[in-house]
């Protein structure tokens, strides 16, 4: 991969969010984890850069939700939401890029969806909005192997990131973190 290419995260209003790749990829044996080699050495820019990917998540269900009656869903259907909003454009946008894998590991960071409760029949809006579709959500990120001084994150359908601090995954409960120990 060369320099200055452009990683897509999410699409956002103003186009995609992205990361700048490295100038060389990791070697596989050296980096178990995806991401520039620079920022997975330092353990700080390792939880910033997982913030970002929750954060990029965060902001494409908020984002989906706009166009599916205000109900959020499975990570697949923001990367293909054609095939699960019924009225969606096959030329519409997507969320989140479809050819990643969102739930990899990332920086030493094991990422887990957790859906809240599904919509109900009412919530459905006679078929006007995905049949998948979700009231919560929760993302959440723990480290694989504890280290010192960072934390686990959770983000959710309320848009909050939430920590634990010793690395363990955050506590989430009906597609919520909860409870909640604010990151600030």
């Amino acid at each position: 991969m060369r320099a200055g290419i452009l990683i897509p995260l999410a699409l956002g209003a103003a186009g995609w969010i992205g990361l700048k790749a490295p100038a060389q990829a990791p070697s596989p044996a050296k980096a178990p984890t995806t991401g520039p080699a620079s920022v997975a050495a330092d353990p700080r820019e390792r939880e910033r850069a997982v913030v970002l990917v929750l954060r990029s998540v965060a902001f494409a269900q908020k984002s989906y939700a706009a166009s599916n009656g205000g109900l959020f869903d499975e990570l697949t259907c923001l990367g293909e939401p054609w095939k699960c909003i019924p009225s969606y454009s096959a030329d519409g946008a997507v969320f989140l890029d479809p050819s990643r894998d969102w739930l990899a590991p990332h920086y030493g960071y094991e990422l887990k969806f957790h859906p809240g409760p599904v919509a109900s029949e009412s919530d459905l809006k006679g078929g006007k909005v995905s049949p998948s579709s979700l009231k919560s959500y929760a993302l959440t990120a723990r480290l694989a192997t504890p280290t010192p001084g960072l934390r686990g994150l959770c983000v959710d359908s309320k848009a909050r990131l939430c920590v634990t601090d010793d690395g363990r995954e955050p506590p989430v409960r009906n597609g919520l973190c909860e409870p909640c120990k604010s990151s600030d």
